[in-house]
């Protein structure tokens, strides 16, 4: 069982004087990138209110032409800023004295592809006497993302930082906390940044209480950054004192995904085992098959998996979003019944929705661009097919959209506007943000559901599969009506 340190601090990343946060805690630390202001000298003399604990990274002043001001900087600033961060590649006798080793962290940044090459460096660090010691990697592989945390984990000590930095890495320095790390870093905005920001720390992962864990799950897609299942599955794990924690990992590559975290040893040396994960648009293909991996029978049958999960020593493989629509429909039936619907889509998850939807009375009618084309895919079916040019919204009370993209780019197909009193729309796309469609569905009060409340009921089936308890379906659509306003989540 793995536990933080109680004494690891969050510190607050400023960009420049426009992007200073308030300080959620007094005990909270900002640093200062005075690259990104006007002047270094602005940035080493603005006045931080709300903020008692103060780190000045002065890196980029030192460059070539630029040693006298640096130096001169370093002196006013160590007047000023409880820590100021130093390079290694710019360290020199006159630069260490001018800041004493209390207030030293020093900083190196750049490429390693081993632990040993990255021990080396870390020895070279330690050469100069400091506070703090940072080392932020920039990997070219997953592999090479947990170097920092191999790295940690053999040197034990409770004053060095280091993660892979990128916002496809962010979740290693998370992890490095649970490896003795004593800094969080946090970036202002929810933007694709270096650092998870504020709001996600607190809404997502429970910061600054994180639980002990002896376990990772975790959502694999290309796009995460407001992912339900992580606010869902953290939430779950804490009131269910399960010790675990949920990740999302963003990637390019899936099989990089599998070959080098799933499959690779890494994860469980370092005692923090990769138990399962759920998977996300455009992955779901290229998730049913992999070495000695146990499919089911939704997966034989769709060529698809949105599930894998870990016994003592193999990997499975499952497709659930046929349980989802089932779940979905049981909790409202009455939003279906003798209706007239469309589908729009023919690919298979198209498919069980026009099944799901006809066992339950509906007028199943699928629309596309090319009905003669689409009958190879659902003319086992026997419902008709209709062209997207022969649409018309008025005769239809169900209008379902199925949408793989997980980037809010799909335009709106119809007018939503041209639907009948009392009509139902269903999303079914992929995209961490609210949709123009579902915008649109709001603003005109059309009665829609929204991909991410299948989304939701999705991942209550997969926390009972990965963990084997349940999420209650109150509290899930509770979560879930928070998540979708923004709202933070009750992990206290």
């Amino acid at each position: 069982m793995l536990s933080i340190d109680p004494n690891a601090q969050l510190c607050h990343v400023c960009n420049g004087p426009v992007t200073v946060p308030s300080a959620p805690s007094p005990n909270d630390w900002l640093e200062v990138q005075a690259c990104h202001w006007p002047t270094p000298k602005q940035a080493v003399f603005h006045k931080f209110e709300d903020h008692q604990q103060l780190l000045l990274n002065l890196a980029h002043c030192f460059e070539a032409g630029q040693e006298a001001q640096g130096l001169s900087l370093l002196k006013l600033a160590s007047c000023r800023y409880d820590l100021i961060q130093l390079p290694l590649a710019l360290l020199s006798q006159e630069v260490v004295e001018a800041v004493p080793p209390f207030q030293r962290i020093i900083s190196w940044q750049g490429k390693a592809q081993s632990l040993q090459e990255l021990e080396h460096i870390f020895e070279a660090m330690t050469a100069f006497p400091a506070r703090y010691y940072r080392l932020m990697l920039t990997p070219t592989c997953l592999k090479e993302a947990l170097l920092p945390l191999q790295l940690l984990q053999r040197i034990q000590r409770k004053d060095v930082v280091a993660y892979a930095e990128g916002p496809r890495f962010r979740w290693t320095q998370l992890l490095a906390l649970w490896k003795g790390s004593p800094f969080l870093f946090a970036a202002h905005t929810s933007s694709r940044s270096q650092h998870y920001c504020f709001t996600q720390l607190k809404n997502s992962f429970g910061w600054p209480d994180l639980p002990a864990i002896n376990a990772l799950y975790g959502v694999v897609g290309a796009e995460l950054n407001q992912e339900i299942a992580v606010r869902l599955h953290n939430y779950g794990y804490r009131q269910g004192a399960i010790p675990a924690l949920f990740l999302p990992f963003e990637v390019k590559d899936f099989q990089d995904f599998i070959y080098q975290i799933a499959y690779a040893p890494t994860l469980e040396n370092l005692g923090i085992p990769l138990k399962g994960f759920s998977i996300r648009s455009p992955f779901f293909r290229k998730a049913s098959s992999g070495t000695q991996l146990r499919v089911s029978a939704n997966v034989l049958m769709d060529k698809m998996a949105n599930l894998w999960l870990k016994n003592e020593t193999s990997w499975s493989a499952d497709m659930t979003d046929l349980d989802s629509l089932r779940q979905l429909f049981s909790e409202a039936p009455f939003l279906v019944g003798d209706r007239k619907a469309a589908i729009w889509g023919a690919d298979r998850k198209a498919q069980r929705m026009a099944v799901e939807l006809q066992k339950r009375g509906a007028k199943v009618h699928f629309v596309v661009d090319n009905p003669q084309k689409a009958q190879t895919q659902i003319g086992h079916l026997g419902l008709p097919c209709l062209a997207a040019k022969d649409f018309a919204a008025p005769q239809f009370e169900i209008v379902v959209r199925v949408s793989e993209a997980s980037e809010n780019s799909n335009p709106i197909p119809f007018d939503p506007e041209q639907l009948p009193m009392g009509a139902l729309v269903i999303d079914l796309h992929q995209s961490p943000c609210t949709t123009a469609l579902v915008a649109q569905c709001h603003r005109n009060s059309i009665r829609v559901i929204d991909g991410r409340e299948v989304l939701a009921i999705e991942t209550r089936e997969h926390y009972h599969r990965m963990v084997g308890k349940e999420l209650h379906p109150e509290v899930t659509r509770k979560l879930t009506t928070l998540h979708l306003a923004g709202t933070a989540l009750p992990f206290e």
